[in-house]
């Protein structure tokens, strides 16, 4: 048992156990933004959003338009809406995460 009285192996101020350790003042900011963008539903859990997203009718404003149909050697069509809209938001949570382990 640690005499913080916190909970074991939780960061100070309810960040991601461990990370706010080695982390300057100056960064720290930053570092609680990153993980609220992770905590973030789209950024969480990919595969339910892009389901979510593929389900919006086509008059709805956050629904991007539909690019002419790419096909793989495998005839299954590459670029649908969910595959397009994972890319993108995958990217994003990389980054996200890449600038993390940087500030660690």
């Amino acid at each position: 048992p640690s005499g913080s009285g916190g909970a074991p192996g939780l960061a100070a101020g309810g960040g991601l156990p461990g990370l706010a350790a080695g982390v300057s003042e100056s960064d720290r900011p930053e570092l609680a933004l990153l993980q609220s963008r992770l905590a973030n539903a789209r950024l969480s859990d990919l595969e339910r959003e892009s389901a979510r997203i593929v389900t919006l009718p086509r008059e709805r404003p956050d629904r991007s338009p539909s690019p002419h149909p790419v096909y793989g050697p495998d005839g299954t069509r590459k670029n649908t809406r969910a595959n397009r809209w994972r890319e993108k938001y995958g990217e994003e949570r990389h980054v996200c995460l890449e600038r993390i382990m940087e500030l660690i």
